[in-house]
């Protein structure tokens, strides 16, 4: 499993890559037509954006829970698409020794 998250970012990065500009290069060989200047600069353009959002996502701290945190919230009711059904309880982290928010995790590598 170590091996294979070294090699996520990069991979993710090829598959970006590869996607994007292989798409451009066929478009020059579709009919009726390639693609117009204007079309270029704004496919150009999403591809920029899905770079930016990617390294923001891959580089952007993602916090950590609040010491004071509870859930003011009822919790909702989960289907049984995770094999749970009815309503979560709040989980406690042994780690940090605070109840942990639904979907949250302690990390092991950032120690939050």
């Amino acid at each position: 499993m170590p091996n294979l998250l070294k090699v996520a970012v990069p991979a993710v990065s090829l598959l970006i890559a590869f996607l994007a500009y292989s798409s451009q290069i066929l478009f020059l060989y579709i009919a009726p037509h390639p693609l117009t200047r204007d079309q270029t600069i704004k496919l150009n353009l999403l591809v920029a954006c899905i770079w930016v959002s990617y390294y923001k996502a891959c580089t952007t701290d993602p916090g950590n829970v609040p010491p004071d945190w509870m859930n003011s919230e009822p919790l909702p009711k989960r289907s049984g698409s995770h094999g749970m059904t009815g309503t979560d309880r709040l989980r406690w982290c042994r780690k940090c020794n605070l109840f942990k928010p639904p979907r949250t995790h302690h990390c092991k590598t950032c120690n939050k």
